[in-house]
């Protein structure tokens, strides 16, 4: 009878285990739940992907975005939106993961991800896959910061820095590029006075409005910027996508 219990008892823990580390993945189409055996096929076309397989043990801190912990995300794939998704963003070779069972992660098909979101500390940032689109500045998954009449992107990517601890130990870097849709165009930010002139329509009001607001942002923070574009879009209200 003992055996009986102790066999149950490890039983439970394995299937709270797998429930905890694998991805539930509910798919939905025009916001409606499939079925039951729609589910198990279309679980099968988010789980086509190639096996991930770890191989930077070596190098201090890690490949990810955020961090090395699996975070719950929705993701959309042949247009098909799945729910309750766990992912991992890897920067250092811009791919999605995501984990079937325990011993099992995928790096979803790029072809297919339309797009993607990672909630995060009562965050969510979302993704949209560049390479899928037409005549892109850029390749591979981009966060969309703000989306108003002007889009604000940041494409994050990691380095390795060689020898970077003790002289002895390689580690990965973090860097990001940012980007405005406006007017129908991408404009690459290399500076403050760049980001202004862009946002300004050469009317030489946004700077003046800027320091009468006492708005503070950095390049170095992406976030920063929103404020500063919601203000530009409140003085420059015009159709640009």
């Amino acid at each position: 009878m003992n055996r009986i219990i102790i066999a149950l008892l490890i039983f439970t823990c394995f299937q709270e285990l797998s429930c905890q580390e694998s991805s539930h993945a509910y798919p939905r189409r025009n916001d409606q739940t499939l079925s039951f055996h729609d589910s198990v096929f279309f679980r099968q076309m988010l789980f086509n992907g190639k096996i991930w397989k770890g191989r930077y043990g070596h190098v201090k801190g890690n490949e990810f975005f955020l961090s090395d912990k699996w975070h719950k995300g929705s993701a959309s794939v042949n247009n098909i939106l799945f729910d309750d998704v766990n992912l991992k963003y890897d920067l250092f070779n811009d791919q999605l993961l995501t984990i079937v069972n325990p011993g099992t992660i995928i790096i979803l098909n790029s072809e297919s991800v339309g797009w993607f979101e990672i909630f995060y500390e009562g965050n969510s940032f979302r993704f949209e896959n560049f390479s899928l689109a037409t005549n892109p500045p850029l390749k591979g998954y981009v966060q969309l910061i703000h989306d108003g009449i002007t889009r604000f992107y940041a494409k994050y990517s990691k380095l390795i820095k060689p020898l970077a601890v003790e002289n002895r130990y390689d580690e990965f870097y973090q860097k990001h590029s940012l980007w405005l849709l406006r007017n129908g165009e991408y404009h690459r930010l290399s500076s403050r006075k760049n980001f202004i002139s862009i946002m300004d329509n050469g009317s030489g009001k946004f700077g003046k409005k800027i320091k009468e607001e006492n708005l503070r942002f950095s390049l170095k923070d992406p976030e920063s910027l929103v404020p500063v574009i919601e203000l530009g879009e409140s003085l420059f209200n015009g159709p640009d996508k």
